[in-house]
């Protein structure tokens, strides 16, 4: 997320109104979303946020996040958890205009 400045993000910008594209944003996928563990949950929370965030900035038609791997025996546990950490992130989408849903 470090690399994403604000002329960077101005870059790609001019370029997609060059090119004529749409794009949107998919979040890394070594994040594990379904984390249990309280303080590491915090921190997939927050970079889940700034990615919507970031999403935004770079005026994305939509964006990609991942539940992330469980582990089945914990499943009670992981869908509280996800709930959790997926709760502001929701929000936050919401208040850009991003549409939600899901696709399998």
């Amino acid at each position: 997320m470090d690399k994403w400045t604000p002329e960077r993000i101005d870059g790609i910008k001019r370029l997609r109104d060059k090119a004529g594209v749409k794009y949107g944003l998919h979040s890394a996928s070594f994040v594990n979303a379904a984390e249990i563990e309280p303080t590491v949950r915090k921190a997939v929370q927050e970079h889940l946020l700034a990615y919507v965030e970031l999403a935004h900035q770079l005026e994305a038609q939509y964006v990609v996040l991942h539940f992330g791997y469980h582990f089945s025996l914990f499943m009670d546990h992981v869908f509280d958890c996800l709930i959790k950490t997926y709760g502001p992130v929701v929000e936050l989408a919401e208040k850009y205009g991003f549409r939600l849903g899901s696709r399998t």
